[in-house]
């Protein structure tokens, strides 16, 4: 420093004024870094009931620039914290600041007496309902929520839902029930895109979670899970615009109700399909019509025994008829052994397809000679009648 302080005073501030001009480009770097970086650093917000006060306060005042850019919403719980009083004081007047909001995920869940989630939960309804640029919502119901203390949620203050999701316990309460039909209803003309799922085998009946006289014209993907579907097979020919169909289970007891058959006989094909379950209805519907584009098969443990003979059937006479057409297989937990149709000698024409996923447990790879598969697979695809120019594998323990 003394040997700054040595130098001639015009050549000192001579190096003042030019590091003051390099201070001065290095602020308006910063800003512009900020300018291009917080609407993706804020595009995303996580708010959790019990945790995030002094977040909601700093939206609700004004003291963080994150409001503008907040695209997409997940409003947790925790059960052990609940909502303390003095968050109520900033929820609705933060969440009214996020008027560009997409999507929404919420948990929902009451404990049983907790008059103060129930308050929280109307002030999001209330702030966020009458949102126009709120397309997606997704409903996750915790276990609780069958409780005698249910929430009552108005679900049908959100009108402008192009996809929504639902998925709750074995147990569904009426309460909840009635907000889902009720948010479907007054969405009929514009939803696209429709996911309900239970997280266990469930008695709920899609049927009885749908308007009634509404056809959904407009609705291209709807997935169900883990659902009783008898009330609902005769909908699916009122759905004109589907295009893929997610339709799972977990357990052998768990069918599909002659979905498959229905289809058939009406001739409405569905081009993407994402099954658990490969039965003889499902490749009759499927060699009926030759434009599938993609399919998904994830095989519970269950039935996998059952379903060697419908798996090879599927892989050497069902999807060459459809080799103009589809541009995706994936299959999930299927032994590898019921595979090798994929890569025999004879091998089945792939047509257009360009992705292959597998998952191959590791207790195949080790010991049931699943490297081998792994092998043929890599030297299929470079053969020249082998058009699939992306595989994926995914090794995992079981």
């Amino acid at each position: 420093m003394s040997g700054l302080l040595s130098l001639p005073t015009e050549l000192l501030q001579e190096i003042g004024s030019l590091i003051g001009e390099d201070l001065r480009r290095l602020r308006a770097v910063n800003i512009q870094l900020q300018l291009v970086s917080e609407p993706l650093y804020f595009k995303s917000m996580k708010v959790s009931l019990g945790q995030s006060g002094s977040q909601l306060k700093a939206l609700a005042t004004g003291t963080t620039r994150a409001a503008p850019y907040v695209q997409h919403l997940t409003i947790i719980r925790n059960n052990a914290l609940g909502v303390p009083d003095d968050m109520l004081l900033y929820l609705d007047s933060a969440l009214c600041k996020l008027k560009n909001l997409q999507s929404l995920i919420w948990h929902v869940g009451l404990t049983a007496g907790s008059m103060i989630e129930q308050e929280a939960a109307q002030r999001i309804l209330d702030s966020l309902g009458p949102l126009q640029s709120l397309h997606t919502l997704v409903v996750i119901a915790h276990a609780d929520i069958g409780s005698s203390y249910a929430p009552i949620l108005n679900l049908s203050c959100f009108r402008n839902i192009k996809s929504f999701s639902v998925c709750f316990d074995s147990g569904l309460p009426s309460s909840l029930a009635n907000a889902v039909r009720e948010l479907i209803d007054v969405n009929a003309l514009h939803l696209a895109a429709l996911r309900i799922a239970a997280t266990a085998s469930s008695s709920v009946d899609l049927g009885n979670l749908l308007p009634d006289g509404k056809p959904l014209l407009r609705l291209r993907h709807l997935s169900l899970l883990r659902l009783e579907l008898s009330e609902f097979k005769r909908e699916l020919l009122h759905l004109p615009s589907l295009q893929s169909f997610t339709l799972l289970s977990t357990t052998i007891s768990d069918s599909p109700d002659g979905i498959w058959d229905l289809l058939r006989a009406e001739e409405t094909w569905i081009t993407r399909l994402e099954v658990s379950r490969v039965d003889a209805s499902l490749l009759e519907y499927l060699e009926s019509f030759s434009a599938l584009e993609r399919l998904s098969v994830i095989l519970p443990e269950l039935w996998q025994d059952a379903s060697e003979e419908f798996l090879g059937r599927l892989l050497v006479d069902v999807l060459p008829k459809h080799h103009g057409s589809l541009v995706s297989i994936t299959l999930q937990r299927i032994p590898w052994s019921f595979l090798q149709p994929l890569v025999s000698d004879c091998m089945i024409d792939l047509g257009k397809c360009t992705e292959l996923g597998l998952d191959i447990p590791l207790t195949e790879i080790k010991y049931t000679g699943g490297e081998t598969l792994v092998r043929r697979f890599y030297i299929f695809s470079s053969k020249p009648q082998c058009s699939v120019t992306r595989m994926s594998f995914l090794i995992y323990n079981v």
